[in-house]
């Protein structure tokens, strides 16, 4: 709060980044109310992808019905805010936009696509390891290693070449009709399941 009353005095525009876990789920929609009183410019609250510091907390990930809930609630908070609503590894929110009436948000508000890591978005670690991003923890290949030709990685890393298929994801992701909305987060399947490629555990949507 400190920080924030000197962003607002020196006028540098500040958002609020929040790790949703059961312990906070319900406070979820005050924090984003104190966020845009605040002044913030954006509200991002993220999921729990249980890896690093994370898997101390598996515990406290969401279960099924309390996620879909918690999506459901930020489709209303994003459309009520005066101040941009993000949401970060929570890919599953582009399903529940694209199954909600469009009338209802504003055209600034509609664009959401789900998981961009590793089609759109990459992570460079400190070792020069390239990654989906930071919370799935499998090198697609090492800059230092290949004379920093970040281009060359980009488009033959075969671990690359995987996450961008759609075709060979395994369980209800590889069935569901959202997957190039979605993506389901690569880093929670492998945290929870040791397999990038297998479903989002945490995502409640049976596909057609």
């Amino acid at each position: 709060m400190s920080a924030i009353e000197k962003f607002r005095k020196h006028g540098i525009r500040f958002q609020i980044n929040t790790t949703v876990t059961d312990r906070n789920i319900e406070q979820v929609p005050k924090i984003a109310q104190l966020t845009q009183e605040l002044g913030a410019y954006c509200f991002n609250p993220f999921i729990l992808v249980p890896t690093g510091r994370g898997a101390a907390i598996l515990d406290e990930i969401l279960e099924h019905e309390k996620y879909e809930r918690l999506l459901c609630n930020l489709v209303d908070i994003k459309k009520q805010s005066a101040i941009d609503v993000r949401v970060t590894c929570d890919p599953q929110f582009g399903r529940i936009m694209a199954q909600t009436n469009s009338s209802e948000i504003p055209s600034a508000k509609k664009k959401y696509k789900g998981c961009l890591a590793g089609s759109e978005f990459a992570f460079i670690s400190y070792r020069g390891d390239i990654q989906t991003c930071g919370c799935l923890n499998v090198s697609a290949g090492n800059l230092v290693d290949n004379g920093f030709d970040f281009e060359n990685i980009w488009k033959n890393s075969e671990m690359l070449k995987k996450i961008k298929n759609f075709s060979i994801y395994k369980g209800k992701c590889g069935k569901c009709e959202y997957i190039d909305s979605c993506g389901g987060c690569r880093a929670r399947a492998y945290a929870m399941t040791g397999d990038y490629l297998s479903s989002d555990p945490i995502c409640n949507y049976q596909p057609i």
